[in-house]
């Protein structure tokens, strides 16, 4: 890759993020929105993305998948150490929501209930979906991102992000529901608990082709498998919890 190319891409990562930027909070009832909308949280910065930053091995910083550092050159030559300020941080929740709705799994401990099974996977499923739109508007502006790729390919790209987004426009009013009737036990739970610390967290959406049962799941090409969103959340407390 030539030092051109190499600048091109930089600005083209830079103009991805700024382009793609989505304000908007994920709850259904926007008539009860107050305040405006936050950096919310994916994961637990009080408690989760505290011990990563400073108690396991002394780490005093948090590295993640989105941030990268560039050497003289504009090339990617690592992963950029933040805070846990802004580590797992989007623009998806109004200051209302997210300060009222994640109470209980931010200000108390993580108990296995139901409802705080429910809250780690809707704020998972959140943080997805509001990057996948985020993507979504990334591709279809008019910027150095999006013209870095040859017109088919950028067709290809769009239509792929817009079915996803539909796809989990559907799961999400499902989760809507379920919230706003408290059927928190209406989804099926998994909770793995390791005794050690481990400085790694995660929330996301994953797409197996087998459950943890080795069920057949999320297989396009038999439309008979079941096709579900994973919703994961794999965080710190006084042990590691994988849900």
């Amino acid at each position: 890759m030539s030092e051109e190319d190499k600048l091109n891409y930089r600005k083209a990562m830079e103009a991805f993020k700024k382009t793609g930027r989505i304000f908007e909070c994920f709850c259904s009832d926007k008539t009860s929105c107050k305040g405006e909308i936050k950096q919310s949280h994916s994961l637990q910065r009080n408690g989760r993305l505290s011990i990563i930053e400073g108690e396991v091995n002394g780490n005093n910083c948090i590295y993640t998948f989105t941030d990268f550092e560039f050497d003289e050159s504009s090339a990617i030559k690592g992963l950029k150490p933040i805070g846990k300020a802004t580590a797992s941080t989007f623009f998806g929740f109004c200051d209302y929501h997210d300060t009222t709705l994640f109470s209980p799994i931010e200000n108390f401990q993580f108990d296995e209930s139901d409802k705080h099974c429910f809250l780690h996977s809707y704020r998972s499923f959140a943080h997805s979906y509001h990057r996948k739109k985020e993507e979504l508007k990334a591709y279809i502006s008019e910027s150095a991102f999006s013209k870095l790729f040859q017109m088919e390919i950028l067709i290809g790209l769009i239509n792929g992000a817009l079915l996803s987004v539909e796809e989990m426009e559907s799961r999400k009013n499902k989760l809507d529901d379920l919230l706003n009737n408290n059927e928190f036990d209406e989804l099926e739970y998994l909770t793995f608990v390791e005794p050690e610390k481990f400085p790694v967290a995660c929330s996301s959406l994953i797409s197996p082709l087998y459950s943890y049962n080795g069920v057949p799941m999320n297989n396009h090409l038999d439309s008979s498998i079941m096709y579900s969103h994973i919703m994961l959340t794999a965080e710190l407390s006084e042990h590691s919890a994988f849900r």
